[in-house]
């Protein structure tokens, strides 16, 4: 005899409100299956009672699960058809490569998960001949304002339940002080649920295009932009997790599903107004609102999926916790919500310093394109992402992003160099990449945002300029003729002032912390104590003596001061004599290409991380200078005298500068030239050697020796940069009583001739003036060495 099982559930979904045939299954979930209780014969009836006790014993199942049973389908359940994979950039860790099977889009906002624990049942993907079946608009609406109920009490109950568990004493290291690193700005996602979006909703009165209208207003706000900060922190806080998954499965086994409800939710909106959408063209009602509510929470989607692809290049972060010492858990002590970006390819430490993207305002677009990055010589496929402060450009590598450059908003430029090729330059740094597009609208669409970007800029320069010498005047004179004394600000040559002093600071504790990780890093057996008088220099004065000057006035005066009462010669001149036999000491040379941190790359890079920080404050004084000056030029009031004091600190601090320069890149040629003492004269002169060309060569007279080292003349930036070759030869000092190697020429005044080994080198100097100037200071230090 053929077993008979409960009959097949109507085709029709129908939601059953009517209360269930015992009390027993009135109690539990809603399972889905329709219950029809009108049969009229006894089989049918005996049918029904079978039916029932099945659907009781499913359900004593279910009321023993820790989960909410998903909506049932009408249709007996058949695995669907898998789509075609589309084209995506999938994240290093897989994240966005698990949807690519089951939906189209093959993005993780684009993935609404049908099998979620939190599904709600309104929002399934369903086929084109399940659509009919679907509830109509009036019902969605009413579903949708059940369902944000439910996700704001979702999201109150969890937070409410997980916050506190960050700050138990027993947490591990890696999750401690992590809170925002982990939930982000979820809380404020909560906020902006409970306070603006589901009032608004219940405000519509069930009316479609108020619906749509509220989505245009909150999207066009930017108060849904919550989701796309959130999308950037997805995967720094997936990495946290993931590194201490086995006591998060221990303590709240949910918490996945629970970070991953927030992507999910945009997704389902548009879901819900592609339902109206179809409801509307049945009823022939208006669809203007509803089409650009979805347009536009289409790309807030596309901003968001950007974003978690962006989140990929981050690195993971580390948290310092003291041995022996446990800081005090409360909420003071989270470490703030930072995505840090480490430019460290580089070669100029200004452009190696650390990039909040948090602080460079909100991500606005992004663009796929082909470009030439004329740095590294290659063409390369690229993402470009537009902050309001930043431009960012990644190279697409197989399954992942890669960091390549950036440009920040007081340097970025552009220029159209052929009809479907942008060139993209920095006004500050040898940095140039050309992005070819497909379309003249994407390559106009670039231009403008550059333009924008720079425009921005100014004139929130201009705008601070203002307001600080609106105050400056303030109860002196009448607002009248404080309009009067504030010249006009003309956007293209915005004052940079404040902008440079305050970045001057900053770059000095960035300065101060980078330092303080190379030496935990390469220096941790022993700290020598030229080393630690560099950064105790740096530390304990330069750092509060920049923090304190607050003008640019007393900010020359600092560095004067610096130069005159020798603050930065003495630890500098140790630092050189010792540097080169602390590099020969450390072990390794080229750091792991997985650290990923403050630590420079090499022993080289590490050991001149003080002598780029010295050309940091010469760049400093130098664009100061040069902004004054064109001030000037361009008829602009300035100070005059402190124009002459700015000019004289640059002048005096680029020797200083300059003089430490030239020993460190003397002494990083050969170890014996560290023997020759500092640097004390040097001239540029050209070396002939019997019948041969003369070739350029620069002649240095260090403490106890001479010594000649040729060198290459290269054209950089509009300005003529040396590039040291090979050492020539060192005349070492015997001191006085002792025959000098050099003599003078009996054919020329400007030549001088150094006999060393027998072998006759023919130095020709520019003029008599530098000649006679050269042989003084060989002489004086000749006969006076020891």
């Amino acid at each position: 005899m053929k077993k008979k099982g409960p009959p097949t559930p109507p085709k029709t979904y129908q939601r059953v409100d009517k209360p269930r045939p015992s009390e027993e299954a009135h109690q539990c979930y809603d399972s889905g299956i329709s219950v029809d209780g009108t049969r009229s014969s006894e089989s049918e009836a005996k049918s029904v009672k079978m039916r029932a006790q099945s659907v009781r014993e499913l359900t004593e199942k279910f009321s023993k699960m820790d989960f909410i049973p998903m909506r049932v389908s009408s249709k007996p359940p058949v695995a669907p058809p898998k789509p075609p994979k589309s084209e995506t950039i999938p994240t290093e860790n897989g994240y966005d490569s698990m949807y690519n099977e089951v939906f189209d889009d093959g993005n993780i906002y684009d993935a609404v998960s049908i099998s979620s624990d939190y599904d709600e049942g309104c929002y399934d993907l369903v086929s084109n001949d399940e659509c009919s079946s679907c509830d109509h608009p009036k019902n969605a609406v009413e579903e949708l304002l059940q369902n944000e109920r439910k996700y704001v009490d979702r999201l109150q109950h969890n937070i409410t339940k997980l916050v506190p568990l960050m700050y138990q004493h027993n947490i591990p290291n890696g999750l401690r002080f992590q809170k925002n690193n982990i939930f982000a700005n979820i809380e404020s996602i909560h906020a902006m649920h409970r306070d603006v979006f589901l009032p608004a909703m219940e405000n519509c009165d069930n009316d479609s295009e108020k619906i749509a209208l509220t989505f245009i207003q909150l999207i066009e706000d930017d108060t849904l932009y919550c989701y796309v900060l959130y999308a950037l922190n997805k995967h720094k806080s997936e990495r946290i997790c993931d590194s201490n998954m086995d006591y998060l499965k221990h303590v709240y086994s949910d918490l996945t599903q629970f970070l991953l409800e927030p992507v999910q939710r945009l997704p389902r909106y548009r879901l819900l107004l592609k339902e109206m959408s179809k409801e509307a063209n049945r009823t022939g009602a208006n669809m203007t609102a509803l089409d650009k509510a979805e347009r536009l929470l289409s790309r807030l989607i596309e901003l968001a999926n950007a974003a978690v692809n962006l989140s990929d290049i981050l690195p993971c972060p580390e948290v310092q916790i003291q041995p022996g010492r446990t800081p005090e858990l409360n909420y003071h002590n989270d470490l703030p919500l930072t995505l840090i970006l480490r430019p460290e390819l580089f070669k100029n430490a200004v452009q190696r310093d650390p990039i909040n993207l948090l602080y460079q305002g909100k991500l606005q677009d992004y663009y796929e394109s082909k470009i030439y990055d004329y740095n590294e010589r290659r063409r390369y496929r690229s993402k470009i992402f537009l902050f309001e402060n930043l431009l960012l450009y990644t190279e697409i590598v197989k399954s992942k992003l890669e960091y390549r450059g950036h440009y920040l908003d007081c340097e970025v430029n552009c220029c159209k160099e052929e009809p479907l090729k942008l060139q993209v330059y920095s006004k500050l740094y040898t940095q140039k990449i050309a992005v070819h597009f497909n379309t003249f609208s994407e390559l106009r669409s670039l231009e403008d945002y550059i333009e924008k970007m720079r425009r921005r800029f100014v004139r929130s320069q201009a705008e601070e300029l203002l307001t600080e010498k609106q105050r400056s005047v303030q109860g002196n004179e009448s607002p009248k003729n404080d309009a009067r004394q504030i010249p006009e600000i003309e956007e293209d040559t915005g004052w940079l002032t404040n902008k440079l002093l305050r970045a001057l600071v900053l770059n000095q504790q960035q300065f101060c912390n980078i330092l303080q990780a190379n030496y935990e890093y390469y220096l941790a057996g022993g700290i020598p104590e030229s080393f630690s008088a560099i950064y105790d220099l740096h530390y304990r004065r330069v750092l509060p003596d920049l923090s304190n000057s607050g003008d640019l006035g007393p900010m020359c005066d600092l560095f004067l001061s610096y130069l005159a009462d020798n603050v930065l010669a003495p630890v500098y001149n140790e630092y050189l004599r010792e540097f080169k036999t602390v590099a020969a000491s450390i072990k390794m040379d080229y750091l792991p290409m997985t650290y990923k941190n403050q630590v420079a790359p090499r022993v080289k890079d590490f050991v001149g991380l003080c002598i780029d920080q010295l050309k940091a404050y010469s760049r400093f004084f130098n664009d100061i200078s040069t902004r004054m000056a064109e001030d000037s030029s361009a008829n602009r009031p300035i100070d005059m005298e402190l124009f002459r004091k700015v000019a004289f600190t640059q002048k005096e601090l680029n020797q200083f500068v300059h003089n430490v320069g030239q020993n460190y890149k003397l002494f990083n040629m050969d170890q014996q030239t560290v023997d020759c003492g500092l640097v004390q004269y040097s001239e540029m002169v050209q070396l002939q050697v019997e019948n041969e060309t003369p070739e350029h060569c620069r002649l240095f007279i260090n403490e106890r020796a001479a010594i000649c080292v040729s060198i290459h003349l290269i054209r950089k930036n509009d300005k003529t940069v040396e590039q040291y070759g090979q050492i020539v030869f060192i005349d070492k000092f015997s001191g006085r009583g002792k025959p000098m190697r050099m003599r003078r020429s009996k054919k020329t005044e400007t030549r001088l001739n150094f006999v060393i080994d027998s072998f006759k080198y023919r130095i020709i100097f520019n003029n008599r003036q530098d000649t006679e100037r050269f042989s003084e200071k060989y002489i004086e230090n000749f006969v006076i060495v020891k």
